[in-house]
């Protein structure tokens, strides 16, 4: 699971502009909700006469930046092209570029029209959507690598084991406790020596 700080440094500084691989749910989603508080305070630095719209035209356009481009590689952890991102507008703007013109001739028709399409590109949205809160694919896909295996397998580096060594150690721990059972047995031995001596035969 990426933490909020990774999040937030991967959008906003390490990938803002590529929709190159991929990107987990805690990754989007920390994101998304670092992009909420951020557009609150910005909110709030635009009383602020002259810098604070300075402020708040910079950090709204980059934010709307890093969520376009890492929403992308959230489909591609779903293995879904990043376009889909554009078709519920592309829907919307074909239904108020086709809706109004014909609405100005019958505006019953036009906004039948407009209505439909509008109707069609909100539908997209919600499967957008429910893509974005999905889990991504186990393993490979055609956008690169598992994002979770390569975060576990940072952590074990991260924690100083080797992963081929920690491998090695979990197959030799049954022979250990095998070689231990034997040295057990062996001090027990030592310590109750039985005499050869002894006639050990039942009396008659």
């Amino acid at each position: 699971m990426v933490s909020p700080k990774e999040a937030v440094i991967t959008c906003m500084k390490d990938k803002i502009f590529t929709f190159q691989g991929r990107a987990p749910r805690s990754e989007f989603w920390w994101f998304m909700l670092f992009n909420v508080v951020s557009s609150m305070v910005l909110g709030i630095l635009l009383m602020i006469p002259i810098l604070g719209a300075i402020i708040y035209l910079v950090g709204t356009i980059a934010l709307f930046i890093a969520q376009i481009t890492a929403a992308g590689r959230r489909l591609h952890d779903r293995d879904k092209p990043a376009w889909l991102l554009a078709l519920p507008y592309a829907l919307i703007g074909i239904a108020l570029f086709i809706g109004i013109p014909i609405m100005l001739i019958n505006e019953e028709l036009g906004a039948s029209i407009a209505f439909l399409i509008g109707g069609i590109g909100s539908i997209f949205m919600l499967v957008l959507f429910i893509f974005l809160i999905l889990p991504g694919t186990q393993g490979p896909n055609r956008f690169g690598d598992d994002p979770l295996a390569n975060l576990a397998t940072v952590s074990t580096v991260a924690s100083g084991v080797n992963p081929s060594m920690a491998q090695a150690q979990t197959m030799a721990q049954p022979q250990e406790i095998q070689a231990a059972s034997m040295a057990t047995a062996d001090t027990t031995n030592s310590q109750n020596p039985q005499d050869p001596t002894v006639n050990t035969q039942p009396k008659a």
